[in-house]
């Protein structure tokens, strides 16, 4: 069942049976494996080494959605049917728009203490019309996000297995202060006529 916070906020909690978050952890190592063939120094991550490797690093050298693996298709079926229903909502013709989307792991190691929230360095991609961006938390409890819509800031605590979409905000990380990786899997979703250019992009985005 989709859920929304307000408008351009929404949300859905996926349950995959039988799967847990040291399955993400061996999707992430064979992940790594596939981009390590065009991108040097980057090495198989471990349970033991997750802790060395930052997704972020590479965000733009390559696109989760592109992997053959049944877990990932799974999500993106999940976020077709979330980012159809806030089209409904904000009366935008899904069809129309030709959505594409490019995804990658963020994996956050170490603590995290942004305390400063009228000086953050808001990401603003969801900013631009009709684009949305958004994340499925793994492993991720314990932790919220900072949004700011309207010149009102929000924190929504984080919640494991949950997927969301939202436009027309801007965001940041709120606090992380755990021992173990914070594991995010992130994206964003453009019409295919508001696409980056090319040229700014290893990896081209995919048809959703």
């Amino acid at each position: 069942m989709d859920h929304s916070i307000d408008n351009d906020f929404w949300y859905r909690d996926i349950s995959f049976t039988g799967i847990n978050v040291g399955d993400y952890r061996r999707f992430v190592s064979a992940l790594a494996i596939g981009v390590s063939n065009h991108i040097t120094n980057l090495v198989y991550i471990s349970d033991e080494n997750l802790k060395e490797f930052s997704g972020i690093d590479y965000w733009d050298r390559y696109n989760i959605f592109s992997y053959q693996n049944e877990i990932m298709y799974d999500l993106l079926q999940h976020i077709k049917g979330l980012l159809q229903t806030a089209c409904n909502k904000l009366d935008i013709n899904y069809i129309e728009q030709k959505y594409h989307i490019h995804g990658w792991v963020d994996i956050y190691n170490g603590e995290f203490n942004e305390t400063d929230i009228d000086n953050l360095s808001w990401y603003d991609e969801a900013m631009t019309n009709n684009v949305f961006t958004g994340m499925f938390l793994l492993d991720a409890e314990d932790s919220s996000n900072y949004y700011l819509k309207n010149g009102e800031i929000k924190e929504i605590e984080n919640m494991p297995g949950r997927l969301n979409i939202f436009t027309n905000h801007k965001w940041f990380h709120g606090k992380w202060t755990q021992d173990r990786p914070k594991i995010v899997f992130r994206f964003n979703i453009y019409p295919l006529s508001s696409l980056p250019p090319l040229e700014d992009y290893v990896t081209r985005y995919i048809p959703l």
